[in-house]
């Protein structure tokens, strides 16, 4: 004779894993945590960019060094001025007064002609001055201004002797060397005692 068990099988009920909620607040925080220090890093990384740029004046970018812009600046130089000297003498002319005309200076190396006009005497004196750069020169007085005629510069002049004016020689031009600061007296403008194959080559 079966025994027949008097329990009855009923199924066996299982309920859902459900995951508990203090699983949340802790993936929160991870998730901030990693997040502030990937945006501390690149903080950081901006600050000492910017340090390089002060501290050197070099842009430091993701691909390399960037040089800084330099602008030159040039010095304004002033020119120096022209150093001068002074010439004086005196002005003749084979008369009882000196014709308007000009004092001419050549500058033997440049081939320069200073004209300097003179009012003749009178109302003027024989005197003159010229204020000039350095260098070398020849003088000579043009009366009238035409060039026909002119005094000259030259051994003859100072004493218009015969004895000084009587050679080809006593007729060439001399030259007189103008210094800085200085002053040449007794240049005088008083030779007209040449004969035409005798007249200096201004």
């Amino acid at each position: 004779m079966e025994h027949q068990s008097n329990l009855n099988s009923s199924p066996v009920q299982t309920s859902p894993t459900i995951v508990s909620s203090n699983w949340f607040p802790i993936v929160f925080s991870l998730i901030t945590l990693v997040v502030g220090i990937f945006l501390g890093i690149e903080i950081g990384r901006s600050q000492i960019q910017n340090q390089q740029t002060i501290s050197t004046g070099v842009t430091i970018s993701p691909t390399g060094v960037t040089a800084p812009t330099v602008q030159a600046v040039v010095p304004t130089v002033e020119p120096s001025p022209l150093l001068k000297g002074k010439v004086e003498g005196k002005i003749c002319y084979p008369s009882d007064y000196v014709p308007k005309g000009y004092i001419l200076a050549k500058n033997v190396e440049t081939n320069k002609i200073d004209k300097t006009s003179f009012e003749g005497v009178p109302p003027k004196t024989q005197d003159y001055s010229l204020n000039l750069d350095v260098g070398k020169y020849v003088f000579a007085y043009d009366p009238g201004g035409n060039g026909n005629y002119m005094g000259y510069f030259t051994s003859c002049a100072p004493t218009m002797n015969v004895a000084n004016c009587s050679t080809n020689e006593s007729h060439k031009l001399i030259e007189v060397t103008v210094t800085a600061n200085k002053t040449v007296s007794g240049v005088d403008l008083c030779d007209y005692y040449y004969q035409p194959n005798q007249k200096p080559n201004f």
